[in-house]
């Protein structure tokens, strides 16, 4: 049987080893925002982030627009078919179909490949979680332009739209 005095001592250092191990945790961010930004300009011109939000089980983040050019590193698909056909070789989803928008390509992309559109919806979900309203917003104007290249990363659940329309990228990650 411990003596009260033992457990005063050990409350105190209780206390600071949960301290510690919960700040090493709550600096365990998804995506760091140098990071994200330099993996972004692989594919498009992004400027200035004008929202940036990244914990463990999410990122949300919106940067400006600097040109709507595509970089010859996206394997761009004119379509949900040819991208899904090149998956395999690229790693990635990447389409511009200027006859719907990336909402409408989700749809096509669920009806191709359920489980491929469930980690795309999870992505923008988990990411959405990130976000604050104007970012929420901007997602949403991405989702719903015909212009809009999204991008599509399952090994890393990360989700980009580049909307030259309205001039920003949206990036919404998650867990999955």
């Amino acid at each position: 049987m411990f003596s009260g005095r033992f457990h005063m001592l050990r409350r105190p250092a209780l206390a600071g080893v949960m301290a510690v191990g919960l700040a090493a945790i709550a600096g365990c961010d998804r995506d760091k925002p140098d990071d994200l930004h330099a993996l972004v300009a692989q594919w498009f011109e992004p400027g200035e982030a004008i929202f940036f939000n990244s914990t463990r089980a999410c990122t949300g983040a919106v940067y400006e627009l600097e040109t709507d050019d595509i970089k010859a590193a996206l394997p761009l698909s004119g379509g949900v078919g040819e991208a899904l056909a090149r998956l395999k070789t690229f790693g990635l989803i990447a389409v511009r179909d200027d006859r719907q928008s990336p909402d409408k390509g989700f749809v096509e992309l669920m009806n191709m490949d359920r489980p491929m559109g469930v980690a795309l919806q999870a992505s923008a979900l988990e990411g959405r979680a990130c976000m604050d309203e104007v970012a929420i917003s901007a997602l949403h104007y991405a989702m719903s332009e015909a212009r809009t290249v999204m991008v599509f990363d399952p090994d890393a659940a990360l989700l980009v739209l580049m909307d030259p329309e309205h001039g920003f990228i949206v990036v919404a990650g998650g867990d999955t």
